[in-house]
């Protein structure tokens, strides 16, 4: 505890937005240390590979690992039967397919540019926010949005 490379600590604001309990060993056990030395392993270990062999040997460590993990996932999970689903909200995700690309790209633009004043700049905003406002009263009117804006 203390030490500036604490790497448990650095799961802390994750777990804060997740509201889940801090993590520590009695908690999460062997397999929650595991993950909290993920960072400090995963680039010794890709280091490693890449001094002694091939960067492509980065990607075949992954094909055992994968292999591994399915064949445990098939043996140790249980079987679980899919529920029922609405359909799925094809204009809603179309207007914020479409809305939300157009806005990202408007504002990327203001940074490149400089400025708001472009066309290059000022369609794309537009067109995206309103077709991100047309997703929300649409959203408010049917009863399975593909995103719930209701209180």
């Amino acid at each position: 505890d203390g030490t500036p490379l604490d790497v448990a600590k650095l799961s802390q604001p994750l777990d804060l937005l997740m509201d889940v309990e801090p993590r520590n060993a009695e908690t999460n056990g062997f397999p929650g240390r595991c993950l909290d030395q993920q960072p400090i392993l995963g680039p010794m270990l890709g280091g490693l590979i890449l001094d002694n062999a091939s960067w492509r040997w980065i990607f075949f460590v992954n094909v055992p690992i994968g292999v591994l993990a399915l064949v445990s996932a098939l043996r140790v999970l249980p079987t679980v039967k899919a529920a029922p689903t609405s359909a799925l909200d094809v204009r809603g995700l179309a207007l914020m397919a479409t809305g939300l690309p157009l806005l990202t790209y408007g504002l990327a633009e203001i940074g490149s540019t400089g400025t708001f004043s472009l066309t290059r700049v000022i369609l794309p905003c537009v067109a995206g926010l309103a077709l991100i406002a047309i997703f929300a009263v649409h959203a408010l009117r049917i009863p399975k949005p593909l995103l719930n804006l209701r209180p």
